[in-house]
């Protein structure tokens, strides 16, 4: 028996190899394999008037030029962007460089400038072997004046993008975007789609096949439909104790089973999960939310002292919270669990915890902070406005918050 893999995770893995430059720069490549041996079908299309217009040695220098500015361009680009991964990994944190180097503009415009130096390598190797006839090298030109124009937009582009790329505040809007997009994920559907785990992770271990992880590092995406396809045609109960994000190893369960047990049925349950040695941001608000609490450590450290990053970092934790209220209220679910609302309803997880939301927000800030007055005025200002959002689990954790802020404020006068 062999599950296969779910279309949600060909989706993933396919994501995590489209924000990779190299498969833009491949896209480019076909581009021009593509004008390369299509020259000859398009060739009877051409008008008879546009062929007089182009000559072989007209589009030689052409592509000359276009290559050798490209390739020029290219390493320029390229030195900006290690500068700005390093400017990003010292004035913010290493963590955040992940989401600075899969910008999109920034991918897309080295992408064309090296995909457009491959086409015009290609499209010489095609006029230097006589490959193209004098007819069939206006169908090149086309190809060369779309690749132009293209170079000229992404340019433009990529001319506003330099002005922002690697400023903290750019930093932090990229981490709020990601935090939002994984808040949405995660407070819309607190188990993914799966049922809600209310059972304390101890009492599962009783009388249930425990999983373990064959790697250690962190889970990186769960094959809920694998699961749930598996555990229907089994006639299993799976429960997965751990979330996107979370850490595993080969010591504490990661899952467990309810039924059928063999070696076969732990191995799709295993190779359900994705390890990596690093945390995503997608579904995993916890990791956004620490990040953003490293950009303020670093601005609150004695080498840097900026407090205003500090509180512009606190202003982006009253959106989150904000956010994962909205969504939360609008789409309540009771641990009872809403049936309509459950897609795999063999497999259960546990949903993120408020609590663990203000850990990842204040257990490293709110001690680095109190030497500074306006940041620890700006934390009690936003606990004092989670107080008033109408979600118990939000007001109890800005209750224990201010409760930790008011006794750190004693001990500081004592």
């Amino acid at each position: 028996m062999k599950a296969h893999m779910s279309i949600e995770a060909i989706l993933f893995h396919t994501k995590k190899v489209t924000k990779n430059l190299s498969f833009r720069c491949l896209l480019y490549c076909v581009f021009a394999l593509t004008a390369f041996f299509t020259g000859s079908l398009l060739e009877p299309f051409v008008p008879n008037e546009i062929k007089d217009l182009v000559t072989p040695q007209g589009l030689k220098g052409l592509l000359t030029i276009l290559a050798s500015s490209m390739l020029a361009v290219t390493t320029f680009s390229l030195s900006i962007l290690v500068q700005a991964y390093a400017t990003v990994a010292t004035t913010a944190t290493p963590r955040a460089s992940k989401l600075i180097m899969e910008n999109d503009t920034a991918q897309n415009a080295l992408g064309t400038f090296i995909g457009a130096f491959l086409f015009s390598v290609i499209g010489l190797i095609g006029i230097s072997s006589n490959y193209y006839q004098e007819n069939m090298v206006v169908v090149l030109f086309l190809f060369t004046v779309v690749m132009i124009f293209l170079i000229i937009i992404m340019l433009l582009r990529w001319i506003d993008q330099l002005s922002k790329l690697g400023r903290i505040d750019e930093t932090i809007d990229v981490l709020e975007q990601a935090l939002a997009e994984a808040i949405d994920t995660r407070s819309n559907f607190p188990a993914l789609n799966a049922n809600i785990l209310t059972l304390p992770q101890e009492d599962l271990g009783k009388d249930k096949c425990r999983i373990y992880s064959a790697k250690v590092g962190h889970v990186q995406h769960i094959d809920l439909p694998k699961l749930n396809a598996l555990a229907a045609k089994l006639n299993l109960k799976i429960y997965i104790t751990v979330g996107p994000g979370d850490f595993v190893d080969s010591i504490t369960p990661m899952a467990y089973i309810d039924g059928d047990c063999s070696e076969e049925t732990q191995q799709c349950v295993v190779d359900a999960l994705s390890i990596g040695n690093t945390r995503t941001f997608s579904q995993d608000p916890r990791y956004g939310l620490i990040v953003l609490s490293e950009i303020a450590l670093r601005a609150l450290s004695p080498s840097t002292n900026d407090p205003g990053t500090a509180i512009q970092i606190l202003s982006s934790y009253v959106k989150a919270i904000k956010l994962w209220d909205t969504n939360t209220s609008k789409n309540h679910r009771s641990l009872k669990n809403d049936r309509a609302s459950i897609k795999f309803e063999h497999v259960y997880m546990y949903p993120i915890q408020e609590s663990d939301l203000f850990e990842d927000m204040f257990a490293a800030l709110l001690p680095a902070a109190m030497p500074h007055k306006i940041v620890t005025d700006k934390i009690r200002k936003s606990l004092l406005s989670f107080q008033q959002l109408n979600n118990k689990k939000i007001t109890d954790c800005a209750n224990d918050w201010l409760n930790k802020l008011n006794a750190h404020s004693n001990s500081l006068r004592h």
